[in-house]
């Protein structure tokens, strides 16, 4: 007799979407981010996961414990599902770890903020430097504002927006800037 072990997903997302999550055809329930769900199965199961529009399959084999992830492509939205096997470590232990940032963890000249604030003052107000200020960056927000009469700090901000959009951002919505 196996095992499923299915992880929601734990990047950051407006909504929290309910990913349904099926077993040969058979609804055995649904996970949202950072939750999961567990069930056995009897015979090699092929896993669907489902979410509005979008969809995914995985195998899943009897005689073992079968511990699937759930993440989202950044660009397109689709369903990526990871079989995972991490040398013995539970995937749930794992996530634990990285779930939330220490502020003690944070390298020398590093500072945690929140991803979404970071993004929107780097879009909105990033040719003054704003979100360097946020960030703690303070010599740096100086020289933007400096510079702010040219577009060459907005453009520098734009990019740096984009950068923090593409990092995983911990349970609390942190990243590490």
């Amino acid at each position: 007799m196996g095992k499923v072990i299915v992880y929601g997903y734990t990047q950051f997302f407006a909504v929290n979407m309910k990913v349904q999550v099926y077993a040969n055809g058979v609804l055995k329930g649904e996970v949202s981010k950072e939750d999961k769900i567990e069930f056995d199965i009897d015979t090699d199961t092929m896993i669907e996961l489902k979410c509005s529009f979008r969809k995914a399959n995985i195998m899943a084999y009897n005689n073992k414990t079968n511990q699937i992830k759930i993440s989202f492509d950044r660009l397109t939205g689709a369903i990526k599902p990871k079989m995972i096997q991490e040398n013995g470590e539970n995937y749930e232990q794992k996530i634990e770890k990285v779930q939330t940032i220490n502020a003690n963890e944070v390298p020398e000249g590093k500072k945690l903020v929140n991803k979404v604030a970071y993004c929107l003052l780097a879009f909105f107000l990033g040719g003054f430097g704003i979100h360097k200020f946020y960030a703690g960056k303070i010599g740096l927000g100086i020289v933007y504002i400096l510079f702010s009469w040219t577009v060459v700090p907005s453009i520098i901000a734009f990019i740096e927006m984009i950068i923090a959009l593409t990092k995983d951002s911990d349970a609390n919505g942190n990243i590490i800037i």
